[in-house]
């Protein structure tokens, strides 16, 4: 298995409708971040179901 890929390497195709290596940057960190705060909410819910 190689390492991890830099921005862009992931979705080439991307690249070809006009967005820019930082923008495939941002975006991949915006959905990490949002992919997170999704599983702290879910966490929390299940938390509060269990007591």
């Amino acid at each position: 298995m190689s390492g991890p890929r830099g921005p862009g390497e992931q979705w080439p195709a991307l690249e070809s409708v006009g967005l820019s290596r930082r923008e495939l940057a941002l975006a991949e960190a915006l959905q990490m971040e949002y992919d997170a705060l999704s599983r702290l909410r879910q966490d929390r819910e299940h938390g509060r179901a269990g007591k």
